[in-house]
């Protein structure tokens, strides 16, 4: 049994976009490894705080929530409503956000082993990461 049109064209585009499922997976475990290497540099560092804890979730929330918008905008022009754009609106704000993670875990990661830092294929990587995000925004949204 198929759930009505009007509630399945805003399932679609991560049912049917196999893209935009790798993205969302890669988006998701890059999230809870951000999770995980803070939670671990906040010990490390002896600066483990639930506040803060409670802010970057609410964070991850937020970030949840605007993927959320990206797949009504999306099934909103699968539906047939004309919209400013033709973009898959899903895929690129995931592809963000996911760039964004990837960032925090670096930074993380620098946090617990502060010598990879000074490792040149890792300050490459880096920069090609932050290059990445400055030219979509998204570590502005860290």
């Amino acid at each position: 049994m198929h759930p009505p049109i009007f509630i399945d064209v805003f399932m679609q585009p991560l049912r049917d976009n196999s893209v935009a499922q790798v993205a969302f997976a890669a988006f998701c475990f890059l999230m809870l490894l951000d999770i995980l290497l803070g939670y671990a540099a906040a010990v490390k560092g002896k600066t483990v705080k639930s506040a803060k804890m409670r802010e970057g979730l609410w964070h991850k929330t937020g970030e949840m929530g605007i993927i959320a918008v990206g797949d009504v905008l999306d099934g909103m022009m699968l539906g047939g409503i004309d919209m400013p754009f033709s973009a898959p609106v899903t895929t690129a704000i995931i592809v963000y956000l996911a760039i964004n993670e990837a960032v925090s875990c670096m930074e993380n990661a620098v946090k617990l082993d502060p010598e990879l830092g000074d490792k040149r294929f890792f300050r490459v990587l880096m920069a090609t990461l932050n290059d990445a995000s400055d030219e979509s925004g998204a570590h502005d949204a860290a």
